[in-house]
């Protein structure tokens, strides 16, 4: 039979649990998720980083022993080394992060960092556009920006071009609206 003990709270209540060897495996063998690199691990080998709370809507959250040491390092280094932006990461980009440093110390894990935050940064400012206009016969658009070859160029470049499939005729869209 072993027993544990739990403090909780300012009042110091001590709980003492006895439980027989049976039922220390059982709960060894519940496996719970990570919130940092979402793998899979047992309870017994997590750390609970924020309690469920119903009335504030925050829900339990535990960690891996390897994220919660690897969290206190990089706490550390973004003192020491003035990071900024480690709040940017988030996401998959800070799971990955958390899985890929997992085992990084000192100058390493400051350059996977750094690289990382600067990752998100640059997934940030890509922007996508959506494209309309109407297709015009490429012969008439030629004809059109004859006396603007830089901007005919980027055209050419840049803009699509097809071939309509009833007239046989190649046609581009020279003036798109971007959305």
């Amino acid at each position: 039979m072993h027993f544990y003990s739990h403090w909780e709270g300012r009042l110091g209540i001590i709980i003492i649990m006895a439980a027989t060897s049976a039922d220390v495996s059982e709960v060894a063998a519940v496996m719970e998720k990570c919130s940092s690199c979402t793998d899979q691990g047992p309870i017994g080998q997590m750390v609970e980083v924020q309690k469920e709370d119903i009335v504030n809507g925050t829900r339990r959250q535990l960690r891996c022993t390897k994220c919660h040491k690897l969290r206190s390092r990089v706490t550390r280094i973004i003192a020491s080394a003035n990071i900024e932006g480690y709040s940017e990461l988030a996401g998959d980009g800070r799971k990955d992060f958390m899985k890929n440093a997992a085992n990084l110390f000192g100058a390493e894990l400051q350059k996977v960092l750094v690289e990382s935050i600067t990752k998100a940064r640059m997934d940030r400012q890509i922007v996508s556009f959506t494209q309309e206009g109407e297709a015009q016969d490429f012969t008439e658009a030629e004809e059109e920006f004859k006396n603007k070859p830089e901007e005919w160029g980027n055209i050419l470049k840049h803009g699509h071009q097809f071939t309509c499939p009833v007239r046989q005729v190649l046609q581009i869209v020279a003036k798109p609206k971007l959305e």
